[in-house]
């Protein structure tokens, strides 16, 4: 058994627009193969430059690795500078390996304009009432509301049942509408 796992940050960011609060997601590009055209917050691996060039204090503790790889993932993928970086949550699950990945709320820095790579195809600064509309990666309204509401209520199993089947019904919905079987 492969006890090995890697560690990821994801950016939960926040901007202000005519008073009302948004949250930056980007949609995967569809040559992705791992949850193309979803919706999605910036983030990605912790790489060994996030603590290499940190200055160790006299135990050889480095500090700030986390706040390091979450900057240079968002400007890789978003191209903007992020500020006041905070812990939500953290999750575990299981793919082609073990990944702890580590969700952190911050604001956007100044006024850049987003700039997406080749890993997505768009952008979008939403509500938390719009991200409950796309068609999102699991987990990413739950963490977008708990930010928004100021509290994470860890899934029970009855909430899990009724989270599935509102997912299912979602995404049926969203099949109807792309085959032209009903409108919004």
């Amino acid at each position: 058994m492969d006890l090995t796992t890697q560690v990821a940050v994801t950016a939960i960011i926040r901007r202000q627009f005519n008073g009302v609060r948004k949250y930056l997601l980007l949609q995967r590009a569809a040559s992705k193969k791992l949850w193309p055209n979803l919706w999605t917050l910036p983030g990605g691996h912790v790489d060994t430059q996030d603590y290499e060039g940190v200055e160790a204090n006299a135990e050889n503790i480095r500090y700030g690795v986390l706040e390091n790889a979450l900057r240079r993932e968002v400007w890789e993928e978003a191209g903007i500078n992020i500020k006041n970086i905070e812990f939500l949550t953290s999750m575990f699950f299981q793919h082609k390996e073990n990944m702890l990945v580590m969700s952190m709320l911050a604001d956007q820095y100044g006024d850049g304009e987003v700039k997406i790579n080749s890993e997505s195809q768009d952008f979008g600064w939403f509500d938390v009432l719009q991200v409950q509309e796309l068609a999102t990666i699991d987990g990413i309204y739950e963490e977008i509301s708990a930010a928004e509401y100021g509290s994470f209520n860890f899934p029970s199993y009855s909430y899990n049942d009724h989270f599935y089947r509102a997912r299912a019904a979602k995404e049926k919905f969203l099949q109807l509408i792309k085959t032209g079987e009903t409108t919004i």
